[in-house]
């Protein structure tokens, strides 16, 4: 009361204090007048506090609160001329409608099944079944072929040449050689022909030509079931690629749409990473700067004054001092040649930069728990440790410390390693 006496002016004072104070207060609210009033002003604060402070926190919340769902969604409207036009035209052309969907159902059905589910089979069976391939050719007609071929040679080469051996009869017959027949046929042909038309001798070699024309139709139809049979699972496979392209491309299509107008915020792997590794990018770069930096310059603006003083030899020129990270002078000296230097190596980051990292970190915690599925279920514990050690939470730590666990991270998760676009995506 006497320091308040000290300071007051007279009662004019005392009495406009008296009109501001309670009414349990007298005296320029210097003397308590009704404890009891008093008491239930206080008791009814204590009660109606917390209300109140909830109601000024809501109303700062409101105001830091993003847009609501369908704003954030204005776009939808572009899509609904297009929505209207097409219900439109669907409902005044209702057959066309019907059979515009059935050609283009029958076209997606043919392409699945000759691209996926024939292909499929076939690499089902071939792994796992002991079923063959139907070939083209019959390998028993093949030989019995050329068993007839080789015994009408043996019987035509004994008639036609009866000196000949019989170890050169056989050889030339296994061989299937038919170079004599075709010197015979042209002379049967050039002369005598009605001769040997009646005999018989050219329409037997015709015979001949024709089982022979059959063994080389027979053998390449064979070559061609090898060849088949040696191509067939790489043609497979590739009869796929266009399917695989074409639901790969109708898959990510459906996600951008997905994560643009889906429901609930979610995100897709990629924003997630790009994310978490911009975080961790912001906490690298500002450790950076604050690793043993060099003492502040000096100030190269000056007053004009000043610079007058200085050329009429008033004071002495000298440098000037600039500031420190903690703005007092405290940790910089000067030499005795005049230069400014730190007077102590920043080691730890002072509570603005501490400030910083640690709203970053939360930020990084919020992404890391918000989206758990998007992790390696043995990777959330290690994150959720190195952040928790460059927050300080294991122990103090200095500005080297945390560079060197952020380091580490880059070096062990491969989604803060080097950014590849749509590889890292793709192949993670």
């Amino acid at each position: 009361a006497l320091r308040y006496e000290e300071n007051w002016g007279g009662e004019g004072e005392v009495d406009e204090l008296n009109s501001r104070c309670p009414s349990w207060a007298g005296d320029g609210g210097r003397v308590i007048v009704d404890l009891k009033g008093m008491k239930e002003e206080v008791n009814w604060l204590n009660t109606n506090m917390p209300r109140f402070m909830g109601t000024q926190l809501e109303r700062r919340y409101e105001r830091l609160k993003g847009l609501n769902y369908w704003r954030k969604r204005w776009y939808w409207l572009l899509y609904l001329p297009m929505v209207v036009g097409g219900v439109y035209k669907i409902s005044k052309n209702e057959e066309w409608f019907r059979g515009v969907m059935g050609r283009v159902f029958a076209k997606v059905g043919k392409l699945w099944v000759e691209h996926v589910v024939e292909p499929g089979v076939y690499i089902y069976n071939e792994f796992f079944t002991s079923k063959i391939r139907d070939k083209i050719t019959d390998r028993a007609a093949l030989l019995e072929t050329r068993s007839a071929l080789t015994r009408m040679l043996k019987g035509w080469f004994k008639d036609q040449f009866p000196e000949m051996s019989t170890q050169k009869i056989n050889k030339m017959a296994e061989n299937m050689d038919v170079g004599l027949i075709e010197k015979e046929f042209e002379k049967g042909v050039t002369t005598n022909t009605m001769r040997n038309v009646l005999t018989g001798d050219i329409v037997r070699m015709c015979l001949i030509e024709m089982q022979f024309l059959k063994k080389e139709l027979l053998t390449a139809m064979d070559a061609m079931d090898d060849l088949m049979e040696a191509n067939e699972f790489n043609l497979r496979v590739s009869s796929m690629v266009p399917a695989f392209i074409g639901m790969y491309s109708l898959s990510w299509f459906f996600k951008k749409v997905y994560y643009s107008v889906g429901p609930g915020g979610r995100q897709s792997r990629e924003v997630v990473y790009e994310s978490f590794r911009n975080i961790v990018l912001d906490i690298e770069r500002l450790l950076v700067m604050r690793d043993d930096p060099p003492p502040t310059p000096a100030s190269l603006q000056v007053g004009k004054k000043w610079k007058e003083r200085v050329r009429s030899g008033s004071i002495e020129k000298e440098p000037m001092v600039g500031l420190s990270f903690d703005d007092d002078g405290e940790n910089m000296k000067k030499t005795e040649d005049g230069k400014v230097v730190s007077n102590e190596r920043m080691i730890t980051l002072n509570e603005n930069d501490w400030g910083m990292v640690i709203l970053l970190l939360h930020e990084a915690r919020t992404i890391l728990e918000t989206n758990k599925r998007r992790f390696m279920r043995s990777e959330l514990p290690s994150l959720r440790e190195d952040l928790a050690e460059i927050a300080g939470e294991r122990g103090p730590v200095s500005i080297k410390q945390q560079l060197q666990i952020v380091k580490r991270m880059s070096r062990t998760y491969v989604f803060l390693g080097e950014w590849r676009g749509d590889e890292l995506s793709f192949f993670s």
